[in-house]
């Protein structure tokens, strides 16, 4: 059962959003914290963005995704320009196969609407009662990879707890 639109989805709507009011989408977004207060349905819904602080390099967002008059998910994010001589350190990814080496996971017969919108590849990560989980992931329509983009795909794996569970975990809805 699907308790509403995907919390990557919703992510990036705010993420998309803080952009646009920090400098029209000229500053990217470094840092994004989302707080989900209740499920929205399906249907209208805005954003609230309010710039907190912004200075010459750095801009400090906070957004509100609102439903029926409330507040459904808050976010503070962070946007800032780039600064000559700081770089990010890169992790060696695991050895693992190549997308192309691995099959399509099987569409499921009811899918939630999100999972309609993309091609899983799943790599086997460990064995049974590991909480492990990886593989590649895109869009099934090629898309730029920007920064909102990126929050979704960050929502849209299986969690790690679902590879040790026997039984699907439901969503529930709040109220």
């Amino acid at each position: 059962m699907v308790g509403g639109p995907n919390g990557g989805y919703l992510a990036a709507i705010v993420a998309r959003a803080l952009e646009v009011a920090a400098d029209g989408g000229g500053r990217p977004l470094r840092s994004l914290t989302v707080h989900y207060l209740r499920a929205p349905s399906a249907g209208t819904a805005r954003v609230e963005v309010d710039l907190e602080r912004q200075g010459r390099s750095v801009t400090f967002a906070s957004a509100r995704l609102v439903q029926d008059e409330r507040t459904c998910l808050l976010a503070l994010g962070v946007l800032a320009d780039s600064r000559d001589g700081f770089e990010l350190e890169r992790a060696t990814p695991p050895a693992v196969a190549a997308p192309e080496e691995l099959a399509d996971a099987p569409d499921r017969p009811d899918p939630p609407p999100v999972a309609r919108r993309l091609r899983y590849r799943p790599v086997p990560m460990g064995g049974a009662g590991e909480a492990l989980t990886g593989g590649w992931l895109r869009l099934r329509r090629a898309l730029p990879l920007d920064a909102p983009l990126l929050v979704a795909f960050c929502d849209f794996w299986l969690p790690a707890a679902f590879m040790v569970t026997r039984e699907p975990i439901p969503c529930r809805r709040s109220s």
